[in-house]
């Protein structure tokens, strides 16, 4: 009976440290139809080229680009949406709208061409 609990215990803890793929989505996603919004996924937080051509892009943009988020790759919760997002290579630029994931590359020039449409 011991056994039973600690078992339900420790499934309990790993449920609690997991992130799906879909509450990341239900978190990062755009709040409007017409709209998207652009997370970056980055292996640290100092600013550089990236940082501009992104704001450059969103500027250009900025009736389609609700919202752009930065995110390093060292707090707890951004590497929880990392492995939810499956993101192996750095930098990472996922777009989304309001239900899914529209765009997920590591090139930004595919963000660009996306935009422009």
């Amino acid at each position: 009976m011991k056994l039973k609990k600690l078992c339900y215990f420790l499934l309990f803890l790993l449920l609690i440290g997991c992130t799906s793929q879909k509450e990341v989505i239900k978190e990062l996603k755009s709040k409007s139809s017409d709209t998207y919004t652009l997370h970056v996924f980055k292996e640290d937080s100092g600013a550089d080229e990236i940082d501009k051509e992104v704001n450059r892009i969103w500027n250009n943009n900025i009736k389609k680009i609700e919202s752009v988020q930065f995110y390093d790759n060292f707090q707890k919760r951004n590497k929880e949406m990392i492995k939810a997002l499956d993101i192996a290579d750095f930098p990472t630029f996922v777009v989304l709208d309001d239900a899914k994931i529209v765009l997920k590359t590591t090139d930004l020039n595919d963000v660009t061409k996306m935009m422009e449409k």
